[in-house]
């Protein structure tokens, strides 16, 4: 009978293509158990958490004790200022887990105002749902038995399945681009 020999490979060595590192992204114990809720959650339409109760100006879906994931319907953007409408919050204890948020900056290449997504609270900028800037993130929490590493990517696209965040920046550009429109026809 052999044993088996444990062989370390160098990336560098056999790898072709570009490697970036993960960075993981340690959390407390609960909010690592309310967003692996969170992702692993049944999407199954019969859930209690697969309907949103709209409230006029948002639009919540609550799985009891675990999370709430709120979509706030009247974003407000400005330029050089974050305006987060849709969280992810712990409801046990109560506290935030991440948010999508939009901002206002400079196109580089056409200097003009575009409509650019964030996940805070790492502060991550992404272009769409499947962006490899989310991948590279991985929460973890070293105090929770049989944690497993959850991307950033598997958050975003879990939380695309309640709201169409391009979609959502999409209204946010249409608004920009028709107050700029009324800007020039004003000055």
């Amino acid at each position: 009978m052999s044993e088996g020999v444990e062989v370390k490979v160098k990336v560098e060595e056999v790898i072709r293509k570009e490697v970036k590192e993960a960075k993981v992204v340690e959390v407390p114990s609960a909010i690592y158990r309310a967003i692996r809720s969170f992702v692993e959650s049944s999407g199954k339409q019969k859930y209690a958490w697969n309907t949103g109760i709209n409230y006029g100006d948002s639009v919540k879906f609550i799985k009891s004790e675990k999370w709430e994931l709120e979509i706030n319907l009247k974003a407000e953007i400005r330029e050089d200022l974050y305006d987060c409408p849709i969280m992810l919050k712990s409801l046990n204890p109560p506290g935030d887990c991440h948010h999508i948020c939009f901002k206002i900056e400079k196109d580089s290449i056409y200097n003009k105002p575009v409509i650019n997504m964030y996940v805070l609270p790492e502060f991550v900028k992404f272009e769409s749902v499947d962006d490899i800037e989310l991948h590279k993130y991985v929460i973890y929490s070293k105090d929770v038995p049989f944690a497993r590493p959850i991307t950033l990517h598997e958050v975003v696209k879990r939380i695309n399945h309640y709201v169409d965040i391009e979609g959502y920046r999409a209204q946010l550009e249409k608004a920009l681009q028709a107050t700029a429109e009324q800007q020039a026809t004003t000055a």
